[in-house]
C-alpha cells in the first residue's frame, strides 16, 4: 500500500510538471498558457475595436474591448467576455476570432465556443445588438481546433466560412439581423489550407489546396454570389497541378483577394521539379488574374512573381495595383503588378524585411495604407533579442520609416513552434494598429498586446504599447 501510495503521488507530481510546462497538447491545440495574435479593426473615432484572447490553463477566452484614440479601454477592464473555444492554429491562416465592422456603427465578431460557431453584434457600447449569448452558425458540431475565416457580406451581415472534414468547405452568410440569408457547401478534395475575401456586391473568393498534411496537390478557386450559388464552373477553377512532387513543406500558402469588377486575384506557391545534378523541389510564384465569370486571364499557368518563395500575400486595389509579398528564410520581398499582370518594380522585387541575427524564420503580415503602398510587421532578432518591426513603403516602392523599419515595442513577440503573425490594420485616421501576442518561451504565459502607429512611423501609445490582459 505504502508503495502504491508513492506512485500515484509520483504520478501526481508528473502530471503537474507535464500541466505546467506549456506543451502542446495531443489533439493539435495550442500550447497551455499561449494565446494567438490579437486582431483589431477601426471603431470609426481613431480608436479600435480588438478581440484577443486570455489563456490560463488548456483553454482560452475571448474578450472584444473597444479603446479609444488615446488607448483607453472603454468596455471596463476586460472588455466583452465572449466565451472559450479554439480557432484555428495554423501559421496565421485561421483565426481564434474574426472581427468586421456593419457599416452601420455596430461590429459583427465571430468565434468559436467548444465546437461549434458563434456570431455576435455588438454596438459602440460593447451592448448585444443580436442575442446577448450570440447567434450559432454552425448547426453540427465541428472538429477543434476550429478552422475558420469570416468577411463581411457588404449589407450589414456577415459571410463565414469553415472547414468541414477533408472534402467539405462551408460556407453560410447572416444578414444585418444575425438571421441565415443562406448556406451553401463546396465539395473539395482533401480539402487543405483555404482563403477567401469578399467584394461589395456579396460575392465570396474562395481558394484551397486540395491535399492535406504538407504534401504536394492542386490548388483551386471558386466563387459563390451573394445569394449563396456556386458561380464558377462545378468542380472548381484549377490553377495549377501540383502532382506527384512529394513533400513541399507548410508554408506553401495561396490568398485570394477581390478585384473591382466582380472576379478576383490569386496567389500561389508552385512547386516544381529542378534538375541540377540531381532532382530537388523548388517552389515558383504564381500570379492569376480571373474574371467575374471565372475566365483566366493571365494565360495558362498565371504570371511568374519569383522563385524559391515561400509564404505569399497579397493585398491592393485590384487589379491596377496588386502587390505580392513572399518569404525567404530570412527576408521577405514584394512585387507590384499592374492591370495586365506586367511586373512594375525591380524583377527580384524589393527586399522590405529582415529577421536579423539568429533567425532562420521570419514571419510577416501586411495591409495597405491608403494611398497606394503598404504597411509590413515581422519578428527581428537582434543578438539575443528579439523585437517585432514595422515598415512603411509607398506605391513607388519608396521607404518611409527608415532603411530598417521602426521598432513597434520593446516587449518581445511570442516566438515559439506555434508563432503566428502579427496583425496590422489601419486606424481610419492615416495611422496603423499592431497588435501580437508577447512571451519568451512557450512554458511562459503569452499576452496580447496593442500599438497605434502615426501614418509617419511615430508610436503612439508608448514604448510597449498597450496590454489588453492585465
Amino acid at each position: 500500500m505504502k508503495k502504491l501510495i508513492v506512485g500515484l503521488i509520483a504520478i501526481l507530481i508528473l502530471g503537474m510538471i507535464i500541466g505546467l510546462c506549456g506543451c502542446p497538447t495531443i489533439d493539435g491545440r495550442p500550447p497551455e498558457y499561449s494565446v494567438e495574435n490579437p486582431c483589431a479593426i477601426p471603431d470609426g473615432s481613431s480608436g479600435a475595436i480588438v478581440a484577443y484572447q486570455v489563456n490560463n490553463g488548456n483553454e482560452a477566452s475571448t474578450y472584444v474591448q473597444r479603446l479609444d484614440a488615446s488607448g483607453e479601454a472603454l468596455w471596463g477592464k476586460k472588455g466583452v467576455e465572449l466565451g472559450s473555444g479554439y480557432g484555428g492554429f495554423g501559421g496565421g491562416q485561421g483565426d481564434f476570432a474574426a472581427l468586421t465592422e456593419d457599416g452601420q456603427g455596430n461590429v459583427i465578431v465571430v468565434y468559436p465556443q467548444k465546437d461549434t460557431l458563434w456570431a455576435r453584434k455588438l454596438d459602440m457600447e460593447g451592448n448585444a445588438s443580436w442575442p446577448a449569448d450570440g447567434v450559432r452558425i454552425s448547426v453540427d458540431e465541428i472538429s477543434t481546433p476550429v478552422y475558420f475565416k469570416a468577411i463581411g457580406d457588404g449589407f450589414g451581415g456577415v459571410i463565414t466560412a469553415w472547414a468541414a472534414g477533408e472534402n467539405i468547405l462551408n460556407l453560410q452568410r447572416m444578414d444585418a439581423n444575425g438571421v441565415e440569408v443562406w448556406s451553401t457547401a463546396v465539395e473539395t478534395a482533401g480539402l487543405d489550407k483555404f482563403d477567401i475575401a469578399g467584394d461589395d456586391g456579396g460575392n465570396v473568393f474562395i481558394i484551397w489546396k486540395d491535399n492535406p498534411s504538407y504534401s504536394a496537390g492542386n490548388i483551386f478557386a471558386q466563387k459563390v454570389d451573394a445569394e449563396g450559388q456556386v458561380f464558377w464552373p462545378i468542380g472548381s477553377l484549377l490553377l495549377t497541378n501540383m502532382d506527384n512532387l512529394g513533400y513541399i513543406g507548410g508554408r506553401f500558402n495561396s490568398q485570394i483577394i477581390a478585384d473591382d469588377e466582380g472576379g478576383a486575384l490569386a496567389v500561389w506557391v508552385h512547386a516544381v521539379l529542378i534538375e541540377n545534378g540531381r532532382s530537388i523541389v523548388g517552389h515558383d510564384l504564381y500570379a492569376q488574374h480571373i474574371s467575374s465569370k471565372g475566365e483566366i486571364l493571365w494565360g495558362d499557368k498565371g504570371v511568374f512573381v519569383a522563385r524559391m518563395a515561400l509564404d505569399p500575400r497579397i493585398i491592393g486595389d485590384a487589379p491596377a495595383n496588386t502587390i505580392i509579398f513572399w518569404g525567404g528564410l530570412q527576408d521577405v520581398y514584394a512585387q507590384r503588378l499592374d492591370a495586365a499582370g506586367n511586373i512594375v518594380w525591380p524583377d527580384a522585387g524589393i527586399n522590405v524585411a529582415q529577421a536579423g541575427e539568429r533567425s532562420n524564420v521570419i514571419y510577416y503580415y501586411t495591409a495597405t495604407d491608403g494611398t497606394g503602398g503598404f504597411v509590413i510587421t515581422w519578428n527581428h532578432a537582434d543578438g539575443d533579442n528579439r523585437f517585432l518591426y514595422a515598415q512603411r513603403v509607398d506605391a513607388n516602392s519608396n521607404k518611409l520609416w527608415g532603411d530598417n523599419g521602426i521598432r513597434v515595442s520593446s516587449v518581445s513577440p511570442y516566438w515559439g513552434g506555434y508563432t503566428t503573425p502579427a496583425r496590422i490594420s489601419q486606424d481610419g485616421s492615416g495611422g496603423f494598429f499592431v497588435t501580437w501576442a508577447a512571451g519568451e518561451h512557450i512554458k511562459d504565459k503569452t499576452s496580447s498586446y496593442i500599438q497605434k502607429i502615426s501614418g509617419d512611423g511615430e508610436l503612439l501609445w508608448g514604448e510597449e504599447g498597450i496590454r489588453l490582459d492585465s
